[in-house]
């Protein structure tokens, strides 16, 4: 299993410790149940969605995977979900929840770029564009751009290419 990121080790150990606490556990999974969003995650506890949002932020070969957009939007969406549902306010846990969360999404927006183009979409993570990666990444992110938002880009000359 893959390591939660955050550059903070004592914040890390403090999340290890909170994650336990099976009401904050229930209380998440109870909202990504009802939620609309069709996410896979066999199960809705917060250290699963954090991992697998690292993944993304850690994945440097981007275009090379077979899924679509690599579940960008699913990924974070269920995260945005519990980030600002009020419900789980109450919780330490959820504090700690989502200063993890903002430590994995600095390093995505470190790895990544809005085009001007794409600067008035909603949500970041639905209009990032990794600064490195592959042939195939450049033109498939092209045509997910243009299949979403009808819009050409020319990524080339903006993504290094691996």
């Amino acid at each position: 299993m893959m390591e939660i990121y955050s550059p903070n080790v004592e914040l890390k150990e403090k999340f290890g410790k909170e994650i336990r606490n099976a009401e904050y556990i229930s209380a998440c999974s109870k909202i990504c149940e009802k939620s609309n969003i069709a996410y896979e995650e066999a199960r809705f506890i917060p250290h699963n969605l954090l991992t697998n949002w690292n993944e993304i932020a850690d994945f440097e070969l981007y275009g090379d995977e077979d899924s679509e957009d690599f579940d960008l939007d699913f990924r974070r969406e269920i995260l945005f979900e519990l980030e600002n549902d009020k419900s789980l306010n109450c919780f330490i846990e959820h504090k700690t929840f989502k200063a993890i969360l903002y430590s994995i999404d600095s390093k995505l927006k470190d790895r990544t770029f809005i085009p001007l183009e794409l600067k008035n979409i909603d949500k970041w993570w639905q209009c990032i564009v990794f600064k490195k990666g592959t042939k195939k990444y450049i033109s498939q992110t092209e045509e997910n751009i243009f299949y979403k938002y009808g819009i050409h880009l020319n990524l080339a000359t903006k993504v290094e290419e691996l």
